[in-house]
């Protein structure tokens, strides 16, 4: 084998042994172990967008996942705050605007 060849073998091994740890994302939310965690899962519970702000604000601290404080029943509910929001926007597009047309006298 040429020393190109072993390289590649190695880092395919590599990458697979470390694959089933980077795939598995561990809930930290039931119950969350730290203060950090359960202020991760506060913002988890709140938005996405909460989340992903609060783990890049932490992140000097500790090295946080977003995978690790979502689970099914938090990307259900972002899902349906997002419905509702869409509604509102679709209910507000269709209701009459008072127009600032200054009415026609006769």
């Amino acid at each position: 084998m040429t020393s190109k060849s072993v390289r590649l073998a190695l880092s395919t091994v590599a990458i697979a042994c470390a694959a089933p740890w980077v795939a598995h994302a561990e809930y930290r939310c039931d119950p969350p172990p730290t203060s950090i965690d359960r202020r991760a899962c506060e913002a988890a519970a709140e938005s996405p967008a909460a989340l992903r702000q609060y783990i890049q604000r932490v992140q000097g601290i500790r090295n946080l996942q977003f995978d690790d404080y979502v689970n099914k029943e938090s990307v259900l509910a972002w899902e349906a705050a997002r419905a509702r929001e869409l509604e509102a926007v679709r209910k507000a597009k269709e209701s009459p605007v008072a127009s600032s047309a200054k009415p026609e006298t006769r």
